[in-house]
């Protein structure tokens, strides 16, 4: 019996570590049929810790973080990537989470972090 439960305790574990995604451009990119103006990203949230703590995107150009992460919003140095918009049962967002990059003015990453608002 303590063999069984030995088993079931690696096999839990192990079923654990394999739920986290490691970060891939193409799963990054990967937007999911055509949803209109409004793109999902259905593997993001799930890669966004690995590429967070992996890959080092403070000190990149810009042109560095497009050629990792694509092409996206940019607005004033700072860069978003969406990676999930949740609008429950209404046209407005109850929830959101996007990366945000940041760049100093020569357009080099300066920080990167999870930005998440729920209402």
């Amino acid at each position: 019996m303590k063999k069984f439960k030995i088993l079931l305790y690696l096999f839990f574990v192990i079923t654990l570590i394999s739920c986290k995604n490691k970060f891939d451009k193409a799963g990054w990119n990967y937007s999911g049929p055509d949803t209109g103006d409004l793109k999902e990203y259905p593997y993001r949230d799930r890669m966004v810790d690995d590429l967070l703590e992996n890959y080092t995107i403070k000190g990149l150009s810009k042109k560095q973080v497009f050629d990792l992460l694509g092409e996206t919003e940019v607005v004033d140095n700072t860069i978003y990537y969406i990676i999930f918009i949740d609008f429950g049962y209404d046209i407005d967002p109850v929830h959101t989470k996007h990366l945000e990059i940041k760049f100093n003015e020569k357009g080099i990453a300066e920080s990167a972090k999870i930005d998440e608002w729920e209402k």
